[in-house]
């Protein structure tokens, strides 16, 4: 079984505009990117992920994004496969620091408890290598829940 191991993470990048009037519920858009590159001898990869929140109405009230890198150490990679399940383990490990950085900028700002959306991860969904994309499901590859 293919195992990922956190070594170090980092924030490369934070954006955030807060410009709320007033209190009360605001409608947000959420996206990400997330993709990983193995070093040929699969002992380790480098994870990227981005996210960013904004309001429905464009941005102009509620932006935030952030862009976390981290290395890992895998072990137990023999092919494809494996890269499919690290790549999911990845996400499963780096998203609580990306998640933590949002979460410490909205409370300094004035937003207590915000909460990013985490995806759900499906190693069957992800693309390794120069592997043609899967067939577009009918609901989104990655999930947010």
């Amino acid at each position: 079984m293919a195992i990922a191991h956190l070594v170090t993470q980092k924030v490369q990048e934070v954006h955030f505009i807060n410009k709320l009037t007033q209190q009360g519920q605001i409608q947000l858009d959420s996206s990400f990117t997330f993709h990983v590159n193995f070093a040929k001898d699969g002992k380790r990869c480098i994870a990227h992920i981005y996210q960013s929140v904004k309001d429905k109405e464009g941005g102009e009230k509620l932006f935030a994004s952030v862009d976390v890198i981290g290395a890992f150490s895998c072990d137990g990679i023999e092919g494809d496969e494996d890269k499919k399940q690290v790549h999911a383990q990845c996400y499963d490990q780096l998203f609580p620091y990306m998640q933590t950085t949002v979460q410490n900028l909205m409370q300094a700002s004035g937003i207590p408890g915000f909460q990013l959306r985490k995806a759900v991860i499906n190693p069957e969904n992800v693309r390794v290598g120069n592997a043609p994309a899967p067939e577009t499901p009918a609901k989104p590859q990655f999930p947010i829940v």
